[in-house]
Protein backbone atom coordinates (compact mmCIF):
# COMPACT_ATOMS: atom_id res chain seq x y z
CA UNK A 1 0.00 0.00 0.00
CA UNK A 2 1.34 3.41 -0.73
CA UNK A 3 -0.41 6.50 1.50
CA UNK A 4 0.06 10.08 0.61
CA UNK A 5 -1.56 12.92 1.82
CA UNK A 6 -5.75 12.46 1.38
CA UNK A 7 -5.57 9.74 -0.53
CA UNK A 8 -3.73 5.53 -0.98
CA UNK A 9 -3.23 3.21 -3.34
CA UNK A 10 -3.88 -0.34 -2.63
CA UNK A 11 -4.08 -3.27 -4.92
CA UNK A 12 -7.30 -3.80 -6.96
CA UNK A 13 -9.79 -6.06 -4.49
CA UNK A 14 -12.87 -7.98 -6.11
CA UNK A 15 -14.81 -5.51 -4.00
CA UNK A 16 -13.93 -2.89 -5.95
CA UNK A 17 -15.17 -4.06 -9.37
CA UNK A 18 -18.43 -2.24 -9.81
CA UNK A 19 -17.09 0.96 -9.43
CA UNK A 20 -14.22 -0.03 -12.35
CA UNK A 21 -17.45 -1.13 -14.34
CA UNK A 22 -19.75 2.55 -13.24
CA UNK A 23 -16.85 4.14 -14.60
CA UNK A 24 -15.74 2.62 -17.97
CA UNK A 25 -19.64 2.74 -18.70
CA UNK A 26 -19.86 6.45 -18.09
CA UNK A 27 -19.89 8.27 -21.40
CA UNK A 28 -17.66 11.18 -20.14
CA UNK A 29 -15.06 9.40 -18.62
CA UNK A 30 -14.92 5.93 -21.51
CA UNK A 31 -14.39 9.12 -24.41
CA UNK A 32 -10.89 9.46 -23.34
CA UNK A 33 -10.44 5.83 -22.14
CA UNK A 34 -8.37 2.83 -25.19
CA UNK A 35 -11.16 0.69 -24.85
CA UNK A 36 -14.88 0.47 -25.79
CA UNK A 37 -17.83 0.08 -24.08
CA UNK A 38 -20.24 -1.17 -22.00
CA UNK A 39 -18.58 -3.74 -20.07
CA UNK A 40 -20.59 -5.78 -17.38
CA UNK A 41 -19.63 -6.90 -13.84
CA UNK A 42 -20.09 -10.76 -14.57
CA UNK A 43 -16.91 -10.36 -17.44
CA UNK A 44 -15.26 -8.27 -15.46
CA UNK A 45 -15.00 -10.29 -12.85
CA UNK A 46 -13.84 -12.93 -14.83
CA UNK A 47 -11.24 -10.51 -16.22
CA UNK A 48 -10.05 -9.73 -12.46
CA UNK A 49 -9.81 -13.66 -11.73
CA UNK A 50 -7.88 -14.23 -15.01
CA UNK A 51 -5.10 -11.82 -14.61
CA UNK A 52 -5.16 -10.90 -10.48
CA UNK A 53 -1.82 -13.29 -10.81
CA UNK A 54 -0.83 -12.08 -13.84
CA UNK A 55 3.03 -9.78 -13.28
CA UNK A 56 2.64 -8.15 -16.57
CA UNK A 57 -0.02 -5.93 -14.84
CA UNK A 58 -0.33 -4.36 -11.49
CA UNK A 59 -3.88 -2.66 -10.60
CA UNK A 60 -4.38 -0.33 -8.10
CA UNK A 61 -7.20 1.63 -6.74
CA UNK A 62 -6.86 5.50 -5.54
CA UNK A 63 -8.59 5.21 -2.20
CA UNK A 64 -9.66 8.67 -0.34
CA UNK A 65 -8.29 7.84 3.47
CA UNK A 66 -10.74 9.71 5.14
CA UNK A 67 -13.77 7.86 3.85
CA UNK A 68 -12.33 5.13 2.54
CA UNK A 69 -14.24 5.32 -0.77
CA UNK A 70 -12.68 4.45 -3.94
CA UNK A 71 -11.93 7.88 -6.17
CA UNK A 72 -9.76 5.93 -8.90
CA UNK A 73 -7.63 3.55 -10.44
CA UNK A 74 -4.43 3.52 -12.04
CA UNK A 75 -1.41 0.99 -12.39
CA UNK A 76 0.95 -0.40 -14.70
CA UNK A 77 -0.05 -2.86 -17.45
CA UNK A 78 1.72 -4.50 -20.21
CA UNK A 79 4.87 -4.90 -18.16
CA UNK A 80 7.80 -6.12 -19.96
CA UNK A 81 11.05 -6.94 -17.20
CA UNK A 82 12.74 -8.16 -20.54
CA UNK A 83 12.82 -4.55 -22.20
CA UNK A 84 12.08 -2.56 -18.70
CA UNK A 85 9.52 -0.86 -19.21
CA UNK A 86 5.35 -0.78 -19.00
CA UNK A 87 2.28 1.46 -19.80
CA UNK A 88 0.64 3.29 -16.76
CA UNK A 89 -2.66 3.71 -16.86
CA UNK A 90 -5.23 6.26 -14.17
CA UNK A 91 -8.30 7.55 -14.15
CA UNK A 92 -10.14 9.24 -11.43
CA UNK A 93 -13.63 8.15 -11.26
CA UNK A 94 -15.54 10.12 -9.03
CA UNK A 95 -16.55 13.41 -10.34
CA UNK A 96 -16.37 15.34 -6.93
CA UNK A 97 -12.82 14.29 -6.91
CA UNK A 98 -11.92 15.78 -10.19
CA UNK A 99 -9.77 18.70 -10.57
CA UNK A 100 -8.48 18.00 -7.12
CA UNK A 101 -4.75 17.15 -8.03
CA UNK A 102 -4.91 13.56 -6.73
CA UNK A 103 -4.03 12.05 -10.04
CA UNK A 104 -0.90 14.42 -10.15
CA UNK A 105 -0.11 13.28 -6.90
CA UNK A 106 -0.49 9.79 -7.50
CA UNK A 107 1.32 9.42 -10.57
CA UNK A 108 4.68 9.72 -9.45
CA UNK A 109 3.75 7.37 -6.70
CA UNK A 110 3.25 4.59 -9.31
CA UNK A 111 6.16 5.66 -10.99
CA UNK A 112 8.31 5.17 -7.92
CA UNK A 113 6.90 1.86 -7.86
CA UNK A 114 7.87 1.12 -11.53
CA UNK A 115 11.34 2.44 -10.85
CA UNK A 116 12.41 1.27 -7.34
CA UNK A 117 10.09 -1.52 -6.80
CA UNK A 118 10.12 -3.61 -10.17
CA UNK A 119 13.39 -2.04 -11.54
CA UNK A 120 11.67 -0.58 -14.98
CA UNK A 121 13.70 1.87 -17.24
CA UNK A 122 10.68 3.43 -18.87
CA UNK A 123 7.29 4.06 -18.79
CA UNK A 124 5.15 4.83 -21.05
CA UNK A 125 1.49 5.93 -21.92
CA UNK A 126 -1.20 6.76 -24.53
CA UNK A 127 -4.01 9.45 -25.14
CA UNK A 128 -6.45 9.78 -27.54
CA UNK A 129 -6.07 13.48 -29.39
CA UNK A 130 -9.30 14.26 -27.48
CA UNK A 131 -7.25 14.09 -24.16
CA UNK A 132 -5.78 17.45 -23.89
CA UNK A 133 -6.28 18.03 -19.73
CA UNK A 134 -5.00 14.55 -19.38
CA UNK A 135 -1.67 15.24 -21.60
CA UNK A 136 -0.85 18.55 -20.02
CA UNK A 137 -1.07 16.92 -16.24
CA UNK A 138 1.56 14.01 -17.68
CA UNK A 139 3.28 16.87 -19.22
CA UNK A 140 3.28 18.75 -15.95
CA UNK A 141 4.97 15.30 -13.77
CA UNK A 142 7.47 14.62 -16.26
CA UNK A 143 6.18 12.72 -19.54
CA UNK A 144 7.45 13.98 -22.37
CA UNK A 145 6.05 13.38 -26.09
CA UNK A 146 7.57 10.82 -27.69
CA UNK A 147 5.25 10.28 -30.76
CA UNK A 148 1.90 11.40 -32.49
CA UNK A 149 0.50 8.64 -34.46
CA UNK A 150 -2.21 9.98 -37.01
CA UNK A 151 -5.51 7.73 -37.30
CA UNK A 152 -3.59 5.18 -35.37
CA UNK A 153 -6.49 3.70 -32.95
CA UNK A 154 -9.76 2.62 -34.04
CA UNK A 155 -12.42 2.95 -31.02
CA UNK A 156 -15.84 4.66 -30.42
CA UNK A 157 -16.76 4.11 -34.05
CA UNK A 158 -13.64 6.26 -36.40
CA UNK A 159 -9.32 6.08 -36.25
CA UNK A 160 -7.96 8.50 -33.93
CA UNK A 161 -4.74 9.77 -33.34
CA UNK A 162 -2.64 8.24 -30.46
CA UNK A 163 -0.01 10.57 -28.33
CA UNK A 164 3.05 8.27 -26.97
CA UNK A 165 4.38 9.80 -23.85
CA UNK A 166 7.19 8.35 -22.17
CA UNK A 167 9.10 9.30 -18.30
CA UNK A 168 12.19 6.97 -17.90
CA UNK A 169 14.05 6.53 -14.56
CA UNK A 170 16.82 8.77 -14.66
CA UNK A 171 14.50 11.78 -15.66
CA UNK A 172 12.35 10.42 -12.51
CA UNK A 173 15.35 10.37 -10.34
CA UNK A 174 16.11 14.07 -11.48
CA UNK A 175 12.60 15.63 -10.46
CA UNK A 176 11.55 13.22 -7.95
CA UNK A 177 14.59 11.64 -6.07
CA UNK A 178 15.36 7.59 -6.09
CA UNK A 179 12.19 6.85 -3.48
CA UNK A 180 13.71 4.55 -1.92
Amino acid sequence: MLESIGYRLRRLELKDLPKKVEWVNNKEINETLLFDYPISLSETEEWYKRTYFNRTRWDFVIEDIVSESVIGMTGLINVNMRHRNAQLFITIGERGYWNKGIAKKAIPDVLRFAFAELGLEKVYLYTLANNIKARALYEKVGFYQEALKSKEYFIHGKLNDLYHHAFDRESFVKKYGDGR
